[in-house]
């Protein structure tokens, strides 16, 4: 923990007077204005996209090793970087971008162990886009407009054929959008009506509704490939095959890859700024045991949970001083 996070997380105790497990940190990296941040399939890698000190034109790409979070290579961009992930074998880096002389977009991946730049493309979508959701880095891309009246619509490009496939829900506003892992599914999340519609992303065909609680905002497919997690204003999992709901998900959550963890906000607190607030870790099916919880005055909350890394044991949290490495001791792979 750092010296300046210390004052808030003691003061947190007295005023809650409560007993409360606290993880591990084990690490920080000192790095403000991330815009965009993922980690590898593997665990060992993460990325940060920010903006150049002296330019805001200019789009700074850092790769991380998480075992000690030292940086491993700067990737630099003049014109806006829309997306970063990392590719399904987490040996290259996966970027949309503006291209640098118009409309248009371009895909690259990098090989950012050898710094060099292996596979690059264009693809005509405008680049005006405000969703975005990419496949592993490797096969699909789904983007959505940038204006609202407009985000009734989705585009899916495939890489592989090329081809562009328009999904349209008339009415709708799209506020998320999500593959499955296995790449057969595209979920879409409505936020007018919290309807979570699931297509097929190669034919655009329709597979299944399912109807979510008012304020759903998250949507999260885990690894087995055979259930949803919906959450938000409450959150459920469903199982794809029959579309019933399998059991009830706590609030917002931000889930580990095979869903087994994930780390829940107490943002009513938040919201009413009355006292510290906490991030609780547990574990989902079949116990939903509490692992662990931080907890935070309201002024010092972290913006934006950024990430679970379960091969690790490891938990990242992005705040005002930068992202943080906790491990949580009672959570067992």
């Amino acid at each position: 923990m750092t010296t300046q996070m210390r004052p808030f997380y003691l003061l947190g105790l007295l005023l809650c007077g409560l007993s409360i497990a606290y993880p591990e940190e084990i690490g920080n990296i000192p790095v403000i204005g991330v815009r965009n941040f993922s980690v590898s399939p593997d665990g060992q890698f993460l990325t940060t996209t920010t903006f150049d000190k002296v330019s805001s034109d200019i789009t700074i790409i850092r790769v991380w090793r998480v075992q000690d979070q030292k940086w491993q290579i700067d990737i630099k961009y003049l014109t806006p970087v829309h997306h970063v992930t990392f590719s399904k074998d987490s040996k290259h880096v996966f970027m949309i971008r503006r291209a640098p002389d118009g409309p248009g977009t371009i895909a690259e991946w990098i090989d950012f162990r050898a710094d060099k730049s292996v596979k690059s493309c264009n693809f005509d979508h405008p680049s005006q886009f405000g969703r975005i959701q990419v496949l592993d880095g490797d096969r699909f891309i789904a983007m959505a407009p940038a204006l609202l009246k407009e985000r009734d619509r989705v585009t899916v490009h495939d890489f592989e054929s090329k081809k562009n496939t328009t999904i349209t829900l008339p009415g709708a506003t799209i506020e998320k959008i999500l593959f499955s892992g296995d790449g057969k599914l595209v979920a879409l999340l409505d936020s007018k009506t919290s309807e979570v519609s699931l297509w097929d992303p190669r034919t655009g065909e329709l597979k299944r509704k399912l109807q979510a609680k008012p304020q759903t905002s998250g949507l999260f497919f885990p690894s087995d490939g055979k259930s949803l997690f919906t959450h938000g204003g409450g959150g459920e999992r469903w199982d794809l095959q029959t579309g019933k709901v399998l059991s009830p998900v706590a609030g917002w959550a931000l889930f580990s890859p095979d869903g087994r963890f994930s780390v829940h906000v107490d943002d009513w607190r938040i919201r009413n700024r009355k006292e510290p607030a906490a991030l609780v870790f547990r574990s989902e099916l079949p116990d939903f045991e509490e692992l662990a919880r931080i907890k935070f005055l309201p002024a010092e909350w972290p913006r934006k949970l950024l990430a679970v890394v379960p091969q690790h044991n490891v938990v990242l949290v992005h705040s005002l001083g930068g992202i943080h490495f906790f491990r949580i001791p009672k959570f067992k792979e």
